[in-house]
């Protein structure tokens, strides 16, 4: 996570458990997990103008089932 300061997160563990399954394979630790979800999820939200990507639930299945078959998931 680097030399940033930190500050203790408490989480349910079912959801550290999900966080984990989700993408805890392609992370050192848990923290490293929650640190790139969050930074995921927040992206763009300091340029308001950014656009959205909108996707069909069609898009959004054929984009999940390709990540799985690329053992993303």
């Amino acid at each position: 996570m680097g030399e940033d300061e930190v500050v203790a997160v408490k989480l349910p563990k079912e959801l550290v458990g999900r966080i984990d399954r989700a993408v805890g394979q392609r992370f050192a630790s848990v923290d490293d997990s929650v640190v790139f979800l969050l930074e995921r999820a927040l992206k763009g939200e300091s340029d308001s103008s950014a656009p959205q990507a909108e996707f069909s639930s069609d898009e959004k299945k054929a984009i999940e089932d390709r990540l799985k078959s690329l053992g993303y998931f």
